[in-house]
């Protein structure tokens, strides 16, 4: 695991240790955060779309405008 991510994670563990979340490990959070990242810049270069959420298949998909 990169510095900086570590950097980021370990708050993140910090902050959730009180939450029914608290369970995941940093490789969970650090997919979760890469996932979002990677719609965040879809949406932004194509000036909008959708995103379909499938919580039990654990997926983030982009669709366009």
């Amino acid at each position: 695991m990169a510095r900086t991510t570590h950097e980021l994670l370990t708050p993140i563990d910090h902050m959730t240790a009180h939450l029914e979340v608290s369970v995941l490990r940093a490789a969970d959070w650090e997919k979760a955060i890469m996932t979002g990242y990677a719609a965040w810049q879809q949406l932004r270069t194509h000036h909008g779309g959708r995103l379909e959420l499938d919580l039990d298949a654990q997926t983030l998909t982009f669709l366009k405008p």
